[in-house]
């Protein structure tokens, strides 16, 4: 199996849970040259020029286009020629129709260069100067990366805040689930902007957050509190580590009660989850 087609166990050790999630961040930063299609998946390595074919056409179903989901890209060839079976929709037609009128495999290796290096090869060294570079170029890099922070809180709050969580919305897009309802109030679609603040289950858990850092307010929108809490969780002073702390608790939190409803049917109260914020801040303050 492709380390890009790897289903994250739900009981899955949380640093092997944190290498898949960063799948989605390096995905980009990683070449792949088509040779004899021995090395590569064909559904799940992006060959196909940066993109995968479950990416590219998100319509085709696996399980109906009969080529097996743990398929080398050299077990549907021929003697060099393409040796697909015969598509059941058009949606499987356009995507044989554009892998024959584009690809080819030959006698070479398939090859997998790191496209941060010049010699293109890849280093741990490489992905974590690269991570530093992208993260000073945003306003919100203290609101995560700090002296006393909590790494998985802060792990899970930057793929928030880079979009890169797999929210429903996305799932749904990519034909993997049958709709893309938020689970906490199943009326809007779950995107980032929706599940963290805009949903009315997390609204509830918000209000609760702020009211115990001691913001007389509600909570606003996706933007509106990155910002707000960017601006006021700036400096070493206690005041702002306990804000720090506080919002990326909540994400954390909230994303965490999301993913036990979905995988394990355990339905978390918004006095449930705040008070596992409020446990956490107070065992670190």
């Amino acid at each position: 199996m492709s380390f890009w087609g790897i289903v994250k166990p739900n009981n899955t050790s949380w640093s092997w849970g944190q290498i898949l999630n960063l799948r989605r961040v390096i995905y980009n930063m990683f070449n792949y040259k088509l040779g004899d299609g021995k090395s590569f998946s064909f559904w799940f390595d992006p060959w196909l020029d940066g993109k995968s074919i479950i990416e590219r056409f998100p319509n085709v179903c696996i399980k109906n286009s009969e080529v097996p989901k743990k398929a080398k890209v050299v077990d549907c060839t021929k003697e060099d020629n393409w040796n697909l079976p015969e598509p059941l929709d058009h949606y499987t037609q356009e995507a044989w129709d554009f892998i024959m009128a584009n690809y080819h495999t030959t006698d070479s290796n398939d090859r997998i260069s790191w496209s941060v290096n010049k010699n293109g090869s890849f280093s741990t060294n490489s992905v974590w100067k690269k991570l530093l570079i992208e993260r000073s170029k945003v306003s919100w890099n203290h609101l995560i990366w700090y002296a006393g922070n909590v790494p998985r809180y802060s792990f899970t709050t930057w793929l928030a805040l880079k979009n890169k969580l797999n929210t429903r919305e996305k799932l749904h897009k990519w034909g993997t689930i049958p709709d893309d309802k938020c689970c906490f109030c199943n009326q809007e679609s779950e995107t980032t902007r929706h599940l963290f603040f805009s949903c009315p289950f997390s609204y509830e858990v918000w209000k609760k957050v702020l009211a115990y850092l001691g913001f007389n307010r509600n909570p606003d929108n996706w933007n509106r509190e990155v910002s707000f809490f960017t601006r006021r969780g700036r400096g070493k002073s206690r005041i702002a580590k306990v804000r720090k702390n506080g919002f990326c608790a909540a994400v954390y939190q909230i994303w965490f009660a999301r993913n036990d409803l979905i995988f394990n049917k355990r339905r978390h109260s918004c006095d449930t989850i705040f008070n596992k914020i409020r446990s956490s801040l107070e065992m670190r303050n």
